[in-house]
Order: structure tokens, then C-alpha cells, then sequence
């Protein structure tokens, strides 16, 4: 009978919302379901049906958001009853009280009444309702359970100030129950994961430990279940599939702890004993098998992880050939023989292959659609390659002018046939900024910054100047030993070529160690890099005039390894230079910033001379190599190598002080001051200890390091550094000796925008007596 009555019921709805469309609204009702309201004109002036409109099934939905979203009314419904010549609509509304204070509380004792009540946020004229004190009952609830208050309930009531009113006060009502701290997190049951293992799945570790000092041990339900799932995941990818563990207990351990315990059903470790694939048609099943056997063998333990890899593997052979329906469901049948072995079935629904017919680009109101065309590969006629397009939505979102959160995302129209439209749907978001601000670090001391830039430019664009896809950007730095001033322009597809075009003017002043000197570079440089088959070329003319105040000349004495050197041409060095430089660049680091993957390499050679303009002739070549491993537990070592030489062509007038190599410092050799390594300069022979860097022609230098997660945002390192600076052009004898070696620990704290580096380094070898140490540096800007 009730089944009966609830379609009957339903079937009247529909027949009557069936009558009721295309027909005209004959009259508009307001009824209200709460004790206080009586005039209705805010309903009516709100809504947009009026009398003598034609009903309108959107226009109702467009009705009840609008009343919503005045945040006046808890609930509304519309009713259309029929009528002989059109319909009658009638508004069924609730309201929400308005709070007048005082809240009344109930219930507290560890916490003030006004911290309750900061928690809550209700204030004189808020609107309430039950569910709105549902959700403030929930945040109290939580502040409790931030502060170790596990079984906290906190509930609320409104009372209307008086028969009829609009006003209500609140009452919220507190069980604090018991205040207890994580104290242990034990697991019962478990013998083949020890308890360290997966306490550290979630991050709890022992107190000696770096990585857990940052971390925040797991307490309210949704912590510990995802706790739970986390050690859950480390014995199904340890290849334990019927593993389970339940939900948390929590018990007193004494009077201010509790005793967190897992219990685990661990069941037995899987090994693979084969491998099969169901479904396939379009491919040869041992084509699809060599997929699966370079990823797991038999004999392998049956880890959830590498399962669910090799099928992702298999779809995305098939993605990479137009099947972008296809799945690959995997799934593991117990060996009838041996209870602990089982066979890996990879079932495949191919679907068809898919051929793209147009590219379709939305959301660009700013960006130029040829920006975004030009960073995407795939083109209509060609297979809806699914890997190639997720590279594309990739390049697309690290260009910066999207939302980081939902910027881009691609999507296919269902056309008839086997073709359809690849859909790219973008967001865009601001693409500049200004950053003001200040920094230290051991090298400039204390410096002021200010940088403005505008990532999506496009300077024929007036008055916006947006939507170019160039590069503009103005920095400034002052300090008490620096000063720079540089503006930018970075055009990336120069004529319409992936080949940037970059104009840089700049102003740049240093003053070096104890003020001895001053450098001044004032000019201009414009750069080309175009990318070749490994990494890219890139072609720099720079054009710049220089001022040394206070150079080194043969007022001083110079030494080297306790010995003088002869030194006699003066240092004022020449007016202006003009430089030609050609570079190899490859980078495939995965961030810019504390990167833990991949490889920057760079070699160079520039070239300025009086047939270029410049008064000097001087060149220079160079080398660096950086590579980056990452390792298990997301550990990361990286090596770095540097070579360099620098030399005049005449072979007898010294090379500018402008233009020598340093060595030593936060960028270099860590432990020993900055620029110090190498060849010294003494004002008084009779005080050898008052000495400054020389600078050298030959450089080399080895750096490794070895960094350990701290958080998501902290790394804690350990390295050794190595270097050696001689006094002659292409000196290699010199980079067999005279080495300063010094090893250290430090934090790296990936900031976005603002990465910080700390480092303290002991010296262990000194290339000379006359070096100077300088154990701590910290850097703003890492690699």
C-alpha cells in the first residue's frame, strides 16, 4: 500500500508540473513555516516571477537561489498547484532568528567563556538557524580536539526572545570530557612491519629524529583514520593484499596521556606467480605483456604500488594510441596450489580509437589564443594521444597564467564517429605582482628588495600590456655593500620561434671585503637561446661601463702560499667593456628551488676585445656540472663540479680585478669566507694576517650533498665542499693541490618565492694559513 501511494503520489507530481509548464502564473503566494514573520514583501521583491509571467522551470530554480542567497530564510520550497486558466505558486519559506547576546554557555570549565565565544564568531544581529549552530557546534568541537580533547560534544539550542519574535538567544551546551595527549601509538597484532616503520608512515618518529620535530602527531578521528590508511598502505604495497587494521583506540595511559593502539590482522605476504591480460583485441597479448614484465616479474612480491603502476602502464600504451576510453582494471586470483602466490589478471576495455578534429581553446579572455597554441603539440587529424596531451595541459600550467588549483584541464567533445574535439579549458588568474621586503644573509648583509613583474606581457598591448605571453620584470636591490637595479624583457618565442629574445638593463654596485674596493657596472645586454636537440644555445652581447673606486694596485704587497708574486702593473682597470658570450645550457631539474631531481649543466666561453669595442682583451671559459639523485624515503644527493679559467691575450697586462675568480663563501666553498680561497693581497708585510683576496685565473671545485625531509617544506642537509684557486691562466697542475676542504650541516626551508638556505661548516683543509674561516652563512635564493 505505501509503495503504492508513494508512486501514485510521484506520478501526480510530474503530471502536474507537466500541466503546469508553458502555462501563466494567475497568482503568487507567500507562506511562511516560522512563529514570527507576517510581512512578506521581502519575498516578493526578491523573486523574479511575477503574475502574468509564463511559468518558467528555470526561472523556479533561479527563485530558490535567489532567496537563499540573501541568507534571510533557512529553507524554501515552491509549490505550483494547477488552475483552470495557468497555475498558483506558492512560496513556502522559513526565516532564520537574529542573535541577541549574551550566548549562554553551559558546561565549560577548562576553557574562558570568551575564548568559547571566539571560537564561535556569533555576534549581535547574526543570523541563526539549526544548522548554522551545527556548524558552529563543530568548530568548538574541533578547537577542543586541537587541544587534546578527544571526546568533546558540544551541542546548541535557540530560544526566541519572546512569543512570536524575530530574536532568539543561544545556548551551547559542553561535555569536555577528558583532556589527554597522544602519549604512545602502538600497534597490536602486527610481526612483519615493526611498530617504527609505521608510526612513520604518519610521520611519528622517534625524538632524535629531525624529520618528525615539525610534524603534528595525529588526534581528532579524521587524523587517525587517515593515520590508519597510511600504515594500511605500507602492508598492501609490501604485498600483505587481505591486510587490515582497525580504527583507533584511544585509552588513559595515565592522568594527562593516552595510549593510541592500531590492531592489525597482517594475513600473509603475496608473491606474483604470473601474469595474464583478458579483453584485449587491438594489440598482440605478448606486445602488452613485455608492458607488464618491465615493470614487475614473478617472483616479485604482489606490492598494491607496482600493481597498480603496471596497469596504469597498459592504459597508457593504449592512451598514447588514441584509445581514450580504454581501462585496465587489475585484480589477483590465489594460486589453488600455495596459499601464498597469486596470478595478476589485467583486464583491458580498449574502446575505440580516437582521431582529434579540432583543438578548442576556453576561458582566455586575457591570453592570446596563439600563446596557448603555440605551448600545445597535438593537432587535429592526429590520434587523441592521452600522454602527449597530459605533457601539453602540463606545459600549459607551468606557463603561470592559470589557476593553480583547477587553471587547466582537457576534456573531449563526444562527436560522431571516431572523432572528436580536445577541449581546453583555462582559468586565468593575475599574473603579476610586487614583492617589498627585506632580507640578510652572510655574503651582502642587510638588504632591501623590491621587485615588480608581469609574467604575461605584451608590450604592443596598450594600455594593459597583457596577454603576450613575454616576460617583464623590475628589480631592485639596496644594501650596505650592494646596490642593483635591473630591468627586464623576455620574448620566449622570438618571430614566432620557440627562441627567447631577452633585453636587460641594469645598474649593479658591490663593495668587496673590509670596503677596499667598489664596482660599478652600468650597461645593457641582449641574448638569444634557442633550444637544440639536448638542452639549448644561447647567444649574450653586453655592453657595459665599469668604475672601480679604490683598486688594488702595486701599493700592495701580494703573496701567495706565503710567498710574493710579482705584481707591478696598476689595477685601474678600463672604462668600458664589450662582451660577446656563447653558452650550452641543459637543465632538467623538477623545481628551480631546493630541486631533488634532475641535472643543470652549463659550458661557456665570452670573448671581449678591442675589435668588439672594449678596452681590455680578455676571455673566458668555463664549466659546470649539478645533478641531483633522489633516493628512497625521498632523500636526495646531489653532486656539483666547476671548472674555470679566465686570461688576457696579450699574455702580459694583468686581467681586471673585475674579471678574476674567487673562491669561498655561502655559494661556494661554505666554512671560509667569502672570496678568501686562493692568492691574498697584504697592506703591511709586518702584519700578514691583514690581508685581502687577490682573485686567481685557474678555478676548480667539487661540492656533494645529502638532504633528508624534514616536512613538505624542510629539508635537512649535510655536505662537504672542496676548492682551489691558482694565480695562472689554464693552471690545471694547480687543481692537484692546494685544495681547501671543509664539510657541514644545514636546514633548506623552500619557502615558495622566498627559499631560505642556513649552513654551518667546519674547515678541515685550508689552501693557505692566510685564509680566513667563517662557519655560518645563509642565503635568501637557493640554487
Amino acid at each position: 500500500m505505501t509503495k503504492r501511494w508513494m508512486i501514485t503520489m510521484m506520478l501526480s507530481c510530474i503530471a502536474g508540473m507537466a500541466f503546469a509548464s508553458g502555462n501563466v502564473v494567475r497568482e503568487i503566494e507567500v507562506r511562511t513555516v516560522d512563529a514570527f514573520a507576517t510581512d512578506t514583501s521581502d519575498v516578493l521583491v526578491v523573486i523574479g516571477t511575477k503574475v502574468g509571467d509564463s511559468f518558467d522551470q528555470v526561472q523556479r530554480n533561479k527563485d530558490v537561489q535567489a532567496l537563499l542567497a540573501t541568507q534571510r530564510f533557512s529553507d524554501v520550497n515552491i509549490d505550483v498547484v494547477p488552475l483552470a486558466d495557468g497555475v498558483r505558486l506558492i512560496y513556502v519559506i522559513k526565516r532564520r532568528y537574529t542573535f541577541v547576546g549574551p550566548m549562554e554557555l553551559v558546561g565549560v570549565d577548562y576553557f574562558s567563556q570568551s575564548k568559547i565565544e571566539d571560537w564561535a564568531k556569533i555576534s549581535d544581529g547574526m543570523l541563526v538557524d539549526d544548522q548554522i549552530m551545527a556548524a558552529k557546534c563543530d568548530m568548538i568541537r574541533r578547537e577542543y580536539q586541537k587541544r587534546y580533547f578527544p571526546a568533546t560534544k558540544v551541542t546548541a539550542e535557540i530560544f526566541p526572545v519572546a512569543t512570536n519574535s524575530p530574536q532568539a538567544t543561544v545556548r551551547i551546551t559542553v561535555v569536555e570530557g577528558r583532556r589527554l595527549k597522544p602519549g604512545e601509538y602502538d600497534f597490536v597484532g602486527n610481526q612483519r612491519i615493526p611498530d617504527d616503520d609505521l608510526r612513520a608512515t604518519f610521520d611519528e618518529r622517534p625524538w632524535w629524529d629531525p624529520r618528525g620535530w615539525f610534524s603534528t602527531s595525529p588526534y581528532n578521528p579524521q587524523q587517525l583514520d587517515d593515520a590508519r590508511q597510511h600504515a594500511l598502505d605500507a602492508y598492501l604495497d609490501a604485498g600483505y593484499l587481505d591486510a587490515k587494521i582497525s580504527p583507533a583506540e584511544m585509552k588513559p595511559l595515565d592522568s594527562d596521556h593516552a595510549r593510541i593502539a592500531f590492531r592489525v590482522t597482517e594475513g600473509v605476504q603475496y608473491t606474483v606467480s604470473g601474469m595474464k591480460l583478458t579483453g584485449a583485441k587491438t594489440y598482440p597479448e605478448k606486445q602488452l605483456l613485455d608492458i607488464v614484465t618491465a615493470k614487475i616479474h614473478i617472483g616479485d612480491i604482489a606490492s598494491r604500488k607496482k600493481i597498480q603502476e603496471t596497469a596504469k602502464a597498459v592504459r597508457d600504451f593504449y592512451f598514447s594510441h588514441g584509445y581514450v576510453d580504454a581501462v585496465v582494471h587489475p585484480s589477483t586470483v590465489p594460486d589453488a596450489q600455495s596459499a601464498s602466490v597469486v596470478t595478476l589478471y589485467f583486464d583491458v576495455k580498449e574502446g575505440e580509437e580516437v582521431h582529434i578534429r579540432n583543438v578548442v581553446i576556453r576561458g582566455n579572455s586575457k591570453t592570446r589564443d596563439k600563446v596557448i597554441r603555440r605551448e600545445i603539440h597535438v593537432s587535429p587529424g592526429q590520434v587523441m594521444d592521452e600522454v602527449r596531451i597530459e605533457r601539453d595541459e602540463n606545459r600549459l600550467k607551468n606557463l603561470g597564467y592559470f589557476d593553480k588549483e583547477s587553471g587547466v584541464r582537457h576534456s573531449t567533445s563526444p562527436n560522431s564517429g571516431d572523432s572528436r574535439d580536445l577541449v581546453f579549458d583555462v582559468t586565468e588568474t593575475s599574473t603579476a605582482s610586487m614583492h617589498i621586503g627585506g632580507g640578510y644573509s652572510s655574503i651582502d648583509g642587510l638588504v632591501g628588495i623590491f621587485s615588480l613583474q608581469q609574467g604575461n606581457f605584451d608590450i604592443l598591448n596598450w594600455p594593459n600590456f597583457t596577454g603576450g605571453g613575454q616576460k617583464a620584470k623590475l628589480d631592485v636591490e639596496v644594501g650596505a655593500k650592494m646596490q642593483s637595479y635591473d630591468l627586464s624583457w623576455t620574448e620566449p618565442w622570438f618571430l614566432d620561434y620557440p627562441m627567447s629574445l631577452t633585453v636587460d638593463l641594469f645598474r649593479r654596485q658591490n663593495t668587496y671585503p673590509d670596503n677596499i674596493y667598489r664596482i660599478t657596472h652600468t650597461g645593457a645586454d641582449v641574448g638569444l637561446m634557442y633550444p637544440v636537440a639536448v638542452g639549448k644555445i644561447g647567444f649574450t652581447y653586453t655592453a657595459e661601463w665599469i668604475g672601480v673606486n679604490d683598486a688594488l694596485t702595486n701599493q700592495y704587497y701580494c703573496t701567495w702560499n706565503g710567498q710574493p708574486f710579482s705584481f707591478t702593473e696598476d689595477e685601474t682597470p678600463a672604462t668600458f667593456n664589450s662582451m660577446f658570450e656563447t653558452a650550452w645550457i641543459y637543465d632538467t631539474r623538477n623545481q628551480m628551488f631546493v630541486p631533488t631531481a634532475g641535472t643543470r649543466a652549463k659550458i661557456f666561453g665570452n670573448i671581449a676585445g678591442q675589435y668588439l669595442g672594449s678596452d681590455a682583451d680578455v676571455y673566458h671559459v668555463g664549466a659546470e656540472w649539478q645533478h641531483w639523485e633522489p633516493l628512497w624515503w625521498n632523500h636526495v644527493f646531489s653532486l656539483r663540479g666547476r671548472v674555470e679559467t679566465v686570461a688576457n691575450y696579450d699574455g702580459e697586462t694583468a686581467v681586471p680585478v673585475y674579471d678574476r675568480l674567487f673562491l669561498g663563501g655561502a655559494r661556494t666553498v661554505r666554512g671560509l669566507r667569502w672570496r678568501d680561497v686562493g692568492p691574498k693581497v697584504v697592506d703591511n708585510l709586518a702584519d700578514p694576517t691583514d690581508q685581502q683576496p687577490y682573485g686567481g685565473l685557474t678555478l676548480g671545485m667539487v661540492s656533494a650533498e645529502y638532504t633528508v625531509p624534514v616536512v613538505s617544506y624542510v629539508r635537512f642537509a649535510t655536505f662537504s665542499d672542496a676548492g682551489t684557486l691558482h694565480l695562472d691562466s689554464f693552471d690545471t697542475g694547480s687543481l692537484m693541490h692546494d685544495w681547501a676542504w671543509t664539510a657541514g650541516m644545514g636546514l633548506r626551508i623552500d619557502i615558495p618565492g622566498f627559499p631560505l638556505r642556513f649552513d654551518y661548516a667546519w674547515p678541515i683543509v685550508r689552501d693557505e694559513q692566510l685564509t680566513r674561516t667563517e662557519r655560518f652563512s645563509f642565503l635568501i635564493g637557493i640554487e
